[in-house]
């Protein structure tokens, strides 16, 4: 099976961890590489425009950390698998709706909230993702949403 496909699966149980799973609290996004999959934070673009994410958050910037590694991540592209993507952006001029999931007991993620991120009229708008946390982007679109 391949990355996709077994990120994909991971999310099939999602419905039976909904029914039986307790929810553990997602810790803090850190600069560096310091996690154990599947405890990383990971994005998901399930959006149908590319999504960019930076591999180090920093609290002083409210995004990345200066010299942090971006990459562009195409319609249903996710980091799972790739190491620990702290932070995505939102485009200025855009709108983003976001699903975060969080690891459960059995490390199945289930979701826990749901985000409108509408910066029609603002600049871009870096968002953390936390260790053992997942940001699903639903949709984008370059309106309010």
């Amino acid at each position: 099976m391949g990355k996709r496909g077994s990120f994909l699966a991971r999310f099939a149980l999602v419905m039976s961890a909904l029914v039986a799973g307790a929810i553990i609290a997602p810790s803090s996004a850190s600069a560096g590489s310091s996690c154990s999959y599947p405890l990383c934070s990971t994005t998901w673009n399930a959006s149908g425009y590319s999504a960019l994410v930076s591999h180090d958050w920093c609290d002083g910037n409210n995004g990345p950390c200066s010299g942090s590694q971006s990459k562009w991540l195409s319609p249903n592209e996710s980091t799972a698998g790739t190491g620990d993507w702290d932070t995505f952006r939102v485009d200025a001029g855009w709108c983003s709706k976001v699903t975060w999931y969080t690891l459960n007991q059995n490390l199945q993620y289930v979701p826990y909230w749901w985000s409108t991120y509408d910066q029609v009229g603002k600049g871009d708008l870096w968002k953390k993702v936390s260790n053992n946390e997942l940001a699903k982007i639903t949709s984008q679109r370059a309106s309010h949403c």
